[in-house]
């Protein structure tokens, strides 16, 4: 979902942190997942999560500096 989101909207794509422990990959967290990702670097954090919430967060960071939040947006909402 965060490769087509990122595709969508035009952003960038970095690195996947949280997948390896000093380099050495690691498996996927079982379960749900939490996915952070930066729009300036395109980098994104991921962890697990046990909370009761699913969908994507949306806060974009736009030239007029004000606070926008929108969620939680289902996750195929760019399909």
């Amino acid at each position: 979902t965060l490769k087509s989101w990122a595709s969508e909207l035009g952003l960038p794509r970095g690195k996947l942190h949280g997948m390896d422990r000093d380099g050495v990959p690691i498996d996927p967290p079982k379960g749900a997942v939490f996915i952070k990702y930066n729009s300036l670097s395109g980098d994104a954090y991921i962890s697990g999560y046990g909370g009761d919430y699913r969908g994507v967060l949306f806060t974009p960071e736009l030239a007029d500096a004000a606070f926008r939040q929108y969620g939680y947006l289902p996750l195929d909402v760019l399909n």
